[in-house]
This record gives C-alpha cells, structure tokens and sequence, in this order.
C-alpha cells in the first residue's frame, strides 16, 4: 500500500502525526467501503465468531463441508 498521505511529511509541509491521523482514518474508510462490498454478495456465507472457542467445532466442520462442495462444484451458484 502507497502511504500518500506521508508525502506533504516528507517535503516538510506536514506533521507526522497529521499524516497518521489520516492514514488511519483513510484505513477506517476503506475497511467499511470493503465491508459493504462483500455484504451485498450473496456467495459469501457469514460466520459469528465472537466467541470462537464455542462454535469451533461446529463452525470447522461446516466450513469444510461448504469448502469440498464448492470444489466439487455441487454449491456454486
């Protein structure tokens, strides 16, 4: 990744931390646009996993399955 907003740092116009400030906020925006993006394919099959150690085993063996019917070609869509 290009850190653009570094460059104003570099040429002694800008401050460092202005220049961090952005790039993190700049991460933050493209994170959401990204997280957005994928919402609306309806392929991608979503999985909670707040509290992973509970849904491990459930949630490992799904996924398998869900991985070896998609390369066997019997859940493309």
């Amino acid at each position: 990744m290009r850190y653009r907003q570094l460059f104003s740092y570099f040429d002694g116009i800008g401050m460092l931390e202005e220049a961090t400030e952005t790039i993190k906020q700049d991460t933050r925006r493209f994170a959401k646009r990204q997280l957005t993006w994928f919402k609306r394919d309806k392929r991608i099959q979503w999985h909670d996993v707040t509290d992973f150690n509970a849904v491990r085993e459930g949630l490992l063996g799904g996924l398998v399955c869900s991985a070896q019917a998609w390369m066997k070609g019997t859940n493309r869509t």
